[in-house]
């Protein structure tokens, strides 16, 4: 580890001096080096709050100077939403037989948007030359997670719409609707996962980085938003690919919740699985890339 220089690098914010940094090899010294993995994780939790603060900022920011207001957490999606919904359900004629197809397709919308959104801003944010939506010192978990809540917040307002028109329209399963809220936190810890390990990649990758939007959308539509994958493919090594998806498993456990969709509970056990995993690696790994971050 190189040494400290004896120089100190002052900054001042309208006249008042703040915390000086030790400088490392002409650069700020990261508060994060040195820190275990214990201890990592402890600062993380302590700073949860301000994943919750973090996230509503970020929300208040995307509706900020508009006449609608929150009214736009639940008009984004719907106006994604219905011309797709069209054109693949009723043109194309994804909709195959599928009972309940709006709601179906809706719910398959909501879900894929939270998720990837959540991976495009982790990696966005973290990306070389980016601005982390964490200050200076704070684990870089603790900004993908406001990330994750954020997106995950947004999504639940159109799970509620869905509920309505699925209650209205005689659609609903009454004795699953209080596994919506599992199925949601399910969907948070997925997203969640796979976003820390997002954000460790693209600090090191800043191709991977602008990559990643781009690589969405193909993967939602290969993941059942708006038709069931498993419906077009004859039982094999292929078809059990997609029913194995973690991202598919994500939509039905939500559209499972709402309109009785059915999950295998092996399928459902392994989704945990990749869920632990990738919450547990996505961690480590910010863990070791953090500790460079300034």
């Amino acid at each position: 580890m190189p040494e400290l220089l004896e120089d100190e690098i002052v900054i001042t914010h309208n006249g008042v001096q703040l915390t000086p940094q030790p400088v490392v090899s002409g650069r700020l010294k990261s508060v994060n080096q040195g820190r275990t993995v214990e201890q990592y994780v402890r600062d993380f939790a302590e700073n949860l709050r301000l994943s919750v603060k973090l996230a509503k900022y970020q929300i208040a920011a995307e509706i900020h100077e508009t006449k609608l207001g929150l009214a736009w957490v639940a008009l984004s999606p719907l106006l994604i939403a219905l011309p797709s919904m069209y054109v693949f359900g009723y043109v194309i004629g994804t909709n195959n037989g599928i009972e309940n197809y709006p709601i179906f397709a809706l719910v398959g919308l909501l879900a894929f948007r939270m998720l990837s959104r959540t991976w495009v801003r982790s990696a966005k944010s973290f990306r070389p030359g980016g601005r982390p939506n964490t200050p200076f010192g704070v684990p870089a978990a603790t900004g993908v997670t406001a990330h994750t809540l954020h997106e995950t917040v947004l999504a639940s307002v159109g799970f509620a719409i869905c509920i309505v028109w699925a209650i209205v329209t005689g659609a609903a399963q009454f004795s699953t609707l209080p596994l919506i809220l599992p199925a949601i936190v399910l969907g948070f810890l997925f997203a969640n996962g796979i976003g820390y390990g997002v954000a460790a990649v693209s600090m090191k990758q800043g191709d991977f980085a602008q990559a990643i939007p781009h690589l969405m959308r193909p993967l939602g539509l290969a993941s059942g938003i708006w038709f069931l994958p498993t419906d077009f493919i004859d039982n094999g090594i292929v078809g059990k690919l997609f029913e194995w998806n973690p991202i598919f498993l994500t939509f039905e456990n939500v559209r499972f919740a709402i309109i009785g969709r059915a999950i295998e509970p092996a399928n459902f056990f392994w989704l945990l699985m990749i869920i632990g995993s990738a919450n547990l690696v996505g961690l480590f790994m910010l863990w070791v890339l953090d500790r460079g971050r300034v």
